[in-house]
C-alpha cells in the first residue's frame, strides 16, 4: 500500500493553526513564508533577530524537509516544541515527518502526544489508526478509525482504514461494507474502489469489473486500475478488452514488463498468434533478463512454430535461471523425443 495509501500532505498540517500559535507569528507565517521559505539565509536572519519566535524555527523546519534534511528539520521542530511544547501545528509537522521517513515508533509517540493535546484530532486519529494497521493492531486501527468518525462520520479515510483490517481479518462482509461506505462519502474515492475490485475479484463475482471501471472514471491513467481490470478481463476471457488495457499501460510505462507478459500470455494461450506472442516476450526478457518464465513462454511459442532451435535455446535459457523449473524441462524431453 504504497502511501501506503493514507499519508496527508504536510502542507495541510501545517495549514492548521493551533490556538496557541500567537496573532504576531501567525501574522509572520502569512506575510513572509510565502516570499521566504526558499531561503534558508532569510530564516537564520530572523532567527538571530527574535530567537524565540517559535514559527521561525517551523520555517526552517519545513525548508529542511523539502530539501530531504529529516535529521535537520526534527532538530528545528523540536526547538519551536521547546518553545511552545502545546502547539499542536508544531506536534503534527514533527508526527508526519517522522511518518514520512518510515519512523513508525517515533511518529506514534508524537501522535500520542498531539492526541493528549486534542484526543478529538482527525488527523492524529487516522495516522494512528495507519500505523496500528501496518502494525498488525487490528483493534488498536479500529479504535482509532471511529474516533475520527466520531468527530466527522462523512470522511471516507477510516472507513476504507476498517475495511483493509476487516480484510486482513478475513471478514469479506464488513470488508467490503466499509470500502463502500468509503465511496459513498466520496464518489471519487479510488483506492476504495480498487479494493472493492480485488475483493470481488478474489471472490470470483465479475461485479469487480463494474468497481476498477469508476476506479477508471477518476483517473483513466492509474497504473494499478488498469492492470487490475485488465487481469479482471483477461480471468473471464474476455482477451481483446484485457490487451487494450494493458495497452494502455505500456503507453504510460514503456518499461512495465508484466503489461507485455500478459498480453504474450493471452496471444499464446488465449488467442493462439504465436507470433505475437514471440514478439511480447521478446520484449519481457529485454526488460528483465532474469525473467524465466518469458524464455518458457517464449519457447512454447517458438515451439509451436514448429521453430524447434529457438525453442530449445529458450528452454535452456530458462533452466539455466531456475533449474528446477519442471514444465521446462519436461518441454526439453518433449521436443528432444525422450
Amino acid at each position: 500500500m504504497k502511501k501506503l495509501l493514507g499519508i496527508l500532505f504536510l502542507g495541510l498540517i501545517i495549514g492548521s493553526c493551533s490556538e496557541s500559535t500567537t496573532k504576531e507569528e501567525s501574522s509572520l507565517t502569512e506575510n513572509t513564508a510565502v516570499q521566504h521559505t526558499d531561503s534558508l539565509g532569510w530564516i537564520n536572519e530572523q532567527i538571530i533577530k527574535t530567537p524565540n519566535k517559535s514559527e521561525l524555527y517551523l520555517l526552517k523546519a519545513q525548508y529542511l524537509l523539502k530539501n530531504r534534511d529529516l535529521k535537520s528539520s526534527i532538530a528545528e521542530i523540536d526547538r519551536a516544541i521547546s518553545i511552545d511544547s502545546t502547539n499542536l501545528k508544531f506536534i503534527l509537522f514533527k508526527a508526519d515527518a517522522l511518518y514520512e521517513a518510515k519512523d513508525l515508533l517515533d511518529a506514534k509517540t508524537t501522535y500520542l502526544q498531539s492526541l493528549k493535546i486534542d484526543q478529538a484530532n482527525i488527523h492524529a486519529n487516522i495516522q494512528m489508526a495507519w500505523i496500528s494497521l501496518i502494525s498488525g493492531l487490528h483493534e488498536e486501527c479500529f479504535q482509532y478509525a471511529n474516533a475520527a468518525l466520531k468527530v466527522n462520520q462523512y470522511i471516507p479515510e477510516p472507513y476504507y482504514l476498517k475495511g483493509l483490517a476487516y480484510k486482513e481479518l478475513g471478514n469479506f462482509k464488513l470488508s467490503v461494507s466499509n470500502f463502500r461506505t468509503a465511496t459513498e462519502q466520496d464518489n471519487d474515492y479510488l483506492i476504495a474502489w480498487l479494493q472493492l475490485g480485488y475483493m470481488y475479484d478474489t471472490a470470483e463475482d465479475t461485479l469487480a469489473g463494474a468497481f476498477y471501471e469508476n476506479a477508471l472514471r477518476i483517473d483513466s491513467n492509474n497504473i494499478d486500475a488498469l492492470y487490475a481490470f485488465g487481469m479482471h478481463l483477461q480471468t473471464w476471457g474476455i482477451s481483446q478488452d484485457a490487451i487494450t488495457q494493458y495497452q494502455h499501460i505500456i503507453r504510460l510505462n514503456d518499461g512495465y514488463h508484466d503489461a507485455y507478459y500478459n498480453i504474450g500470455y493471452i496471444y499464446l494461450e488465449m488467442i493462439h498468434q504465436n507470433d505475437s506472442a514471440i514478439k511480447y516476450y521478446d520484449k519481457v526478457v529485454a526488460l528483465n533478463p532474469y525473467n524465466y518464465k518469458g524464455y518458457y513462454n517464449r519457447g512454447l511459442s517458438f515451439e509451436r512454430n514448429n521453430q524447434i532451435q529457438y525453442a530449445r535455446a529458450d528452454f535452456e535459457k530458462t533452466l539455466e535461471l531456475k533449474p528446477d523449473y519442471t514444465p521446462a524441462a519436461k518441454a526439453m524431453s518433449r521436443i528432444n523425443g525422450n
